[in-house]
C-alpha cells in the first residue's frame, strides 16, 4: 500500500529572492481556475487532484507569472499559455540532460 501522496512545498524562480509556497487547495477561485499565481501574498496556489501533467502545465504557467515578479518584467498572457506546454515538454524530455550540465563533477 502506498503512503500519502507528498506535494512540493515551494518553489525558486531566483537565488536572491524568497522561494513561492506551493499551496494546495481542493477548490481555487473561478470555476475553471486550476492555478493561481499571487504576487501580494508571494504565493502559488495549484487545484488538487487534477491530472499530474495538467498539473505540471499550471505550475509552469504560474511560475512564469513568478518570473514575471522577481525578474521586473512582463510577460503577455497569451505568450505565458503558448509556453507552458513547450516548456513543460522540455524539462520532461531534457531533464537527465539538464541535472547532469547543472550538477555534474568535472563540468562539460
Amino acid at each position: 500500500m502506498n503512503g500519502p501522496r507528498k506535494y512540493p512545498t515551494e518553489i525558486q524562480t531566483h537565488p536572491n529572492r524568497e522561494p513561492w509556497p506551493l499551496v494546495w487547495r481542493r477548490q481555487l477561485p473561478g470555476k475553471d481556475t486550476c492555478g493561481l499565481c499571487d504576487s501580494a501574498e508571494h504565493a502559488i496556489y495549484l487545484k488538487l487532484k487534477e491530472p499530474r501533467m495538467d498539473t505540471f502545465h499550471y505550475l509552469i504557467h504560474e511560475m512564469l507569472h513568478c518570473i514575471e515578479a522577481d525578474y521586473s518584467f512582463e510577460i503577455d498572457h497569451r505568450v505565458i499559455y503558448q509556453l507552458q506546454e513547450p516548456l513543460a515538454q522540455m524539462i520532461i524530455l531534457n531533464l537527465p540532460a539538464f541535472l547532469q550540465i547543472c550538477h555534474g563533477k568535472n563540468g562539460i
